[in-house]
């Protein structure tokens, strides 16, 4: 994984600088922030590079018009998010358009909009395990999303689906 992701971020950092959001997930909370330490060690002199990989739940980012919130989103109620980035970065929230929740915990397309903040579930390449068989999480499609956002919002969105 270490290796992909440095692959694909000296990839990225050719067209131009490249931001990494370290969120964990529920089964991987300290694997992910012990690849983000490792991001950091090989990018540490890289100014085309920046890695946010303050261990916490839920981050802040923004770009242009838009300002995203990321959580895995297993520990919040989805529909607290619009308040809680508003509480959280009211900085952020005020100077944005556009405010996005990205989480990822029920591994399924959807989008809710709460008064003009969307909170997008993404769906996950992972396939289903003994938890998930057991408790009949299966058949959803398997896939990663990436979406390109440009100064003033959103511009595309690629998705790439592997066999279940």
């Amino acid at each position: 994984a270490r290796k992909m992701l440095v692959e694909a971020t000296d990839y990225l950092r050719q067209i131009a600088p490249v931001d990494i959001v370290v969120i964990g997930g529920n089964h991987e909370r300290e694997s992910m922030f012990h690849m983000g330490d490792a991001l950091e060690c090989w990018y540490h002199a890289d100014n085309s590079v920046s890695i946010d990989n303050q261990f916490s739940v839920r981050k802040y980012y923004s770009f242009g018009e838009t300002v995203f919130g990321f959580s895995h989103g297993d520990t919040i109620n989805q529909e607290k998010l619009p308040l809680l980035g508003a509480y959280e970065r009211p900085d952020l929230w005020a100077k944005c358009k556009r405010r996005i929740w990205l989480l990822g915990h029920y591994h399924h397309y959807q989008l809710k909009e709460y008064v003009g903040v969307q909170v997008w579930i993404l769906p996950s390449l992972s396939g289903s395990d003994v938890f998930h068989q057991t408790n009949g999480f299966i058949g959803a499609a398997r896939c990663a999303v990436a979406f390109l956002h440009g100064e003033k919002g959103l511009e595309a969105m690629f998705q790439s689906e592997v066999e279940n």
